[in-house]
């Protein structure tokens, strides 16, 4: 009987060693702990009341619901604040990283579309037109003191993307509904130095080091350092590019062929080396926007 008892007491020990060293090995892969790497965060994609965000190993899907939203939706880089573009088209909301109790970032009247938040989400740059009319400038706000200024001034701009390390702006000028691009350019935050990298393209995001972009060119994804030179060719057909937190990865949705006006749309994720692509989360049923959210263990 002693003999029986030590040897459940032995197995249990077993277990419990076992739960622990599992529970180590999650917090490692997760970035858990002061000195752990941290992961790549997790995809978002604009969905339903707001957006689905996952893993990237495809893994606990959740849906986070933004009120109001249209959209375009930004994380800033410090991982505290999320903004997004409203169903009215006027206003720009912006709330912590759950969604909840979101404010009106002051913006001027008139349409206002397509936020991205500065490195520390203390301000917002928008494409805003007085008149409604499609045609846009970029501005920027703080978001809770009414201080918006107008940093471009030829009314056709689109596609705007803060740098993480807060010192330019990108967007696309001119944008052509025939090519369905146009010239990937820069301005400081302060609204000086704009000027063209000379390369044709949409849908621009930075790598987290502020050294690259990714954008959309010919329906592919290429790359291109930040002072316009080595533009290549990263990944075949591919557009609404994200780097991962960490630069190691670059979320995208791919178009499946059909033959009806919208074809589904599937998310895929890659190398940001331009390693082959594979197929990580649901199937979606038109074009979307795509983000990464922070890990919840970084």
């Amino acid at each position: 009987m002693r003999r029986h008892l030590r040897t459940i007491i032995l197995v249990a020990g077993c277990l419990v060693l076992l739960l622990v060293v599992a529970t180590l090995g999650y917090a490692f892969t997760r970035g858990g702990g002061t000195d752990m790497p941290k992961f790549a965060g997790r995809i978002a994609v604009r969905d339903g009341c707001g957006v689905q965000h996952m893993y990237p190993d495809d893994t606990d899907k959740r849906m986070l619901c933004l009120q109001d939203v249209f959209d375009q939706v930004s994380v800033s880089r410090n991982g505290e604040k999320l903004a997004w573009d409203t169903k009215a088209g006027t206003a720009v909301m912006v709330s912590g990283l759950d969604g909840q109790n979101p404010v009106n970032a002051p913006v001027p009247l008139g349409s206002n579309a397509d936020p991205s938040l500065a490195p520390d989400g203390d301000k917002v740059a928008f494409l805003h037109s007085p008149k409604n009319d499609g045609k846009y400038d970029i501005w920027t706000t703080s978001i809770t003191v009414s201080d918006a200024e107008q940093l471009t001034s030829t009314r056709n701009v689109s596609d705007i993307a803060w740098s993480p390390d807060d010192k330019w702006i990108a967007y696309v000028q001119n944008w052509s509904e025939d090519t369905e691009e146009g010239q990937l350019s820069l301005v400081r935050p302060n609204g000086d130095d704009a000027h063209p990298l000379n390369v044709d393209g949409d849908a621009p995001d930075w790598s987290p080091d502020g050294k690259q972009l990714v954008y959309v060119h010919e329906r592919s994804l290429w790359v291109v350092d930040s002072d316009g030179t080595d533009a290549h060719q990263l990944v075949p057909n591919g557009h609404a590019p994200a780097y991962s937190r960490d630069g190691k990865l670059i979320a995208f949705l791919r178009t499946e062929k059909c033959s009806r006006n919208l074809c589904p749309e599937h998310l895929m994720i890659a190398l940001s080396s331009g390693a082959e692509p594979r197929e990580v989360g649901p199937v979606y049923r038109d074009e979307r926007h795509v983000v990464w959210f922070p890990d919840p263990f970084e």
